[in-house]
């Protein structure tokens, strides 16, 4: 539903700003993704630094984290130059505001994926967790259920044993 959504709304917000300034402008704004990207991972590898500084890593670990930091903060570098070699193309300002709600509406989108992803991936755990529950319940209930009708043959044979007795006498 939400893939449709965004086909109606992208098509109808193509149209208004134009396909043409769409195609110019999009190297930008994927640009500037891969940057925001690249700053959330600088952010995420600082964060787990830090947390290892505090509780007094290994030395080894602390290493790794530093060349991670380190990779993390070159592609944000990386990605910061080309955003800013690509603002000196031929890009007016007012062709980025013209087409900036598209791809606005096309970060949210994503978002919203990203979130229904999460939802499913949640719903696929608690799936599996209620699977491993059912199957260890089933089990058990196999279990009892066997140990019910033991016990009946147990008692079946103790039946006959005693009227097998009972009749003896008789005969």
């Amino acid at each position: 539903r939400l893939v449709n959504l965004w086909a109606v709304g992208s098509a109808r917000l193509v149209r208004a700003v134009g396909a043409e300034s769409l195609a110019k402008a999009t190297p930008h704004f994927e640009c500037k993704r891969r940057c925001r990207a690249a700053h959330m991972a600088v952010e995420r590898a600082s964060k787990r630094f830090m947390t290892a500084l505090e509780a007094a890593a290994s030395g080894e670990e602390v290493d790794r984290l530093t060349g991670e930091h380190i990779a993390c903060v070159q592609d944000f570098q990386a990605a910061q130059r080309e955003l800013h070699h690509g603002r000196r193309a031929s890009l007016s300002a007012a062709l980025l505001a013209a087409v900036a709600p598209y791809f606005e509406a096309e970060d949210e989108h994503r978002a919203q994926l990203s979130q229904v992803d999460v939802a499913i991936e949640q719903l696929n755990i608690a799936a599996s967790a209620a699977k491993v529950r059912y199957h260890g319940a089933l089990r058990s209930l196999e279990a009892l259920s066997e140990q019910a009708h033991r016990r009946r043959a147990d008692n079946n044979i103790g039946v006959e044993v005693a009227s097998s007795d009972h009749e003896s006498p008789a005969q």
